[in-house]
């Protein structure tokens, strides 16, 4: 065998790059692989999510717009139909995988990457499934941009809430087997929820009633609570790989 200048080892005719799979390197190549099997699995990008997501945005918007409501409300009604869907569409994903997997415990590499990388190879077809139903709310309901960017990242946090319940499920039982680890892994789930519903049905009595700025006060916090929660929960995880898997 022999390297070319590309840093790509040439044995006859085929190609065995330096860096891994998909120029993935160390604990990032899980990501690269996980893409690689939502590929297969998803050919053309849409899924079963995506079709549901701009349903729900639809059935939302034209529902309360039938009754006067305030399309800021319809907004909120939309980010919490689509995270509670997100709750029964997170069951099975990459990272609850891997957690189960030995091999993941056993490669090598910084435990806290690889939860976050396999965390986040999910988030890019959620990102995807969330869009058309965004076009929906822009063209409906016409919300201003910035909302509309905001209400993206908030709805999609509520992807990284079911993970951290993984990640902590996984911290306090050592597996997510057995009928208590499930009764735990799913109270957490509901568990985690509730900081930032309290804060969205506040952006919807108070933020609507006051100004605007309570409103987008009330959204952003949200946000960011969902965010901390998931990096913290991030930490659980890593604590989970150094400790090793129970069966």
């Amino acid at each position: 065998a022999r390297q070319s200048n590309s840093g790509v080892y040439l044995e006859g005719k085929r190609k065995v790059r330096k860096k891994g799979l998909g120029n993935g390197s160390g604990e990032n190549s899980i990501f690269f692989l996980h893409l690689v099997e939502q590929r297969r699995l998803r050919p053309f990008f849409v899924g079963f999510a995506t079709i549901l997501y701009t349903a729900l945005a639809a059935f939302a918007l034209l529902a309360f717009r039938e009754e006067g409501m305030d399309s800021r409300i319809s907004f909120l009604v939309y980010i919490g139909v689509t995270a509670f869907s997100m709750f029964f569409l997170t069951m099975d994903n990459p990272l609850l995988n891997d957690l189960q997997q030995p091999i993941f415990y056993y490669m090598p590499g910084s435990s806290y990457k690889k939860v976050l990388w396999s965390s986040f190879s999910p988030m890019i077809y959620t990102m995807i499934d969330l869009l058309p139903s965004l076009l929906v709310l822009a063209v409906l309901a016409k919300i201003r941009l910035p909302l509309l960017f905001i209400g993206f990242f908030l709805v999609l946090s509520f992807y990284l809430i079911y993970l951290s319940a993984q990640m902590l499920a996984f911290w306090l039982m050592g597996t997510i087997k057995g009928t208590i680890a499930s009764l735990v892994y799913f109270l957490l789930r509901f568990i985690l929820l509730l900081p930032a519903t309290a804060l969205i049905i506040a952006a919807g009595v108070l933020g609507v009633a006051g100004s605007a700025a309570w409103y987008y006060f009330f959204v952003i916090a949200a946000l960011i609570v969902n965010i901390v929660i998931f990096l913290s929960s991030s930490l659980a995880g890593r604590q989970q790989l150094r400790a090793g898997l129970n069966e």
